[in-house]
């Protein structure tokens, strides 16, 4: 086993895969504490409750750029980025 780990090829998908496992378990320990702090604690403030939602929404807001608009930026230009973010706003919107 150890000359199969040895191949750079084989070593990198290994630690890629690791890091995907790791990750994924890290997702899911977070999901699992936000899923039973919310059955837990029924009655939440407003003033909580909007630090959580504009939290949540902070999030997918940097998600959505770094991981969406970001790359649409570099491969389709300003125009083309522009005109799917708009149109995907108006699909969710109404």
């Amino acid at each position: 086993m150890k000359k199969f780990l040895d191949c750079p090829t084989i070593s990198l998908m290994f630690e890629i895969l690791l890091n995907a496992f790791l990750g994924g378990l890290l997702c899911l320990a977070a999901t699992g504490l936000g899923a039973t702090i919310a059955f837990v604690k029924t009655t939440i403030s407003g003033k909580k409750l909007d630090f959580f939602f504009g939290f949540s929404i902070g999030i997918m807001m940097a998600a959505s750029f770094f991981s969406l608009l970001q790359p649409a930026l570099e491969v389709g230009g300003i125009l083309i980025a522009s005109t799917g973010f708009l149109a995907g706003s108006i699909l969710m919107y109404g």
